[in-house]
């Protein structure tokens, strides 16, 4: 009995120093030190996965990031393929499939219809914003040797949207990618 008794003393004694020694030199954090869980959150996605030949692609980015989302989006292993875009656009890229690798085709957004109008405000989609953006399957080929535009049909094949926001806990763009989808031939 007096066994059990020393033995349940010595536990008691034992828990109690490991407790004041947690309470006076384990210092807990303060509100300040605590970080936030990351909050960047970037959606897109295209309302369907399919799309007849010139069928409108309806493109839908939600931003509940803490961030807005940057003018311009390419990832590492896209390819511009050195074609101009023109300096009218933000939000993001859209890309196609070609040749094994992610090729930038054309903006998801510009601010006019011609490759060489300087745009007056940049698009930005805000934290908390959503915005709906509608593509009609056509490429507008900007040459800024000779100052001339062409809008072209895109071709059948399978395409993604990307787009960027900043990622405070890495320091660095984020890069995001929509659902892949196709378009069909004629």
């Amino acid at each position: 009995m007096s066994n059990k008794k020393l033995l349940i003393s010595i536990l008691v004694i034992s828990f109690a120093i490991v407790l004041i020694v947690l309470l006076i030199f384990v210092k807990p954090k303060q509100v300040s030190e605590i970080k936030p869980v990351s909050a960047e959150k970037l959606i897109i996605v295209t309302d369907k996965s399919e799309y007849k030949f010139s069928e409108p692609v309806k493109i839908i980015i939600t931003n509940s990031a803490k961030n807005p989302v940057v003018q311009q989006a390419t990832s590492s292993i896209s390819v511009t393929s050195n074609r101009f875009l023109g300096k009218n656009y933000g939000v993001g890229l859209i890309e196609k499939w070609e040749n094994s690798i992610w090729v930038v085709i054309e903006p998801v957004w510009r601010c006019s219809s011609s490759c060489f109008t300087e745009c007056k405000y940049d698009r930005a989609i805000e934290p908390g914003e959503r915005s709906v953006f509608v593509w009609p399957q056509t490429i507008l080929i900007c040459n800024m040797f000779n100052h001339r535009e062409e809008v072209r049909q895109a071709e059948a094949g399978k395409y993604r949207v990307t787009s960027a926001v900043w990622s405070d806990e890495e320091q660095k763009y984020k890069i995001i990618y929509s659902n892949e989808f196709i378009l069909k031939d004629k």
